[in-house]
């Protein structure tokens, strides 16, 4: 009896060793399989981050930084006739200009903003208008 006992004790210490070696070697694909997705989704993760920042570096002016603030000045002045004399306010002239600049995005909400918009000449509506289509145009080229 003792001899059967320890025959029935090497059989369920032999399974027991298969049993963790098939686990062992499944744990070990499985790994293996995990580490193959996210070494692939990495790659393609960085090639995304280099696409976007290609973009990004494509879409920007063709001058270095000091001078692409030398163009936002530029196009800041060109809006604001009187703007060299007041950088920081709004001017009194100017201010039908922006009430015609919002009348062209949204339509007045009151008799006051439609006032403001009346009190440009023709020749100084259609000066804003121009403008607005050149500012129109230079947005739509530099977002492609």
């Amino acid at each position: 009896q003792a001899v059967n006992q320890n025959s029935q004790l090497t059989r369920v210490s032999s399974m027991q060793h298969i049993a963790r070696a098939v686990t062992l070697t499944l744990q070990i694909a499985m790994m293996s399989k995990t580490f193959d997705t996210v070494y692939e989704a990495s790659t393609l993760n960085a090639q995304h981050q280099h696409a976007l920042a290609v973009t990004s570096w494509a879409a920007e002016p063709p001058y270095p930084p000091p001078f692409t603030l030398l163009r936002l000045l530029s196009v800041t002045l060109s809006i604001c006739p009187k703007g060299s004399s007041r950088l920081l306010g709004r001017c009194a002239r100017c201010q039908p200009a922006v009430s015609l600049h919002a009348e062209l995005h949204n339509p007045p909400a009151n008799n006051e903003e439609a006032e403001a918009t009346k009190a440009l000449s023709e020749e100084e509506r259609q000066a804003v208008r121009d403008l607005h289509e050149q500012v129109e145009e230079f947005v739509s080229e530099r977002s492609g």
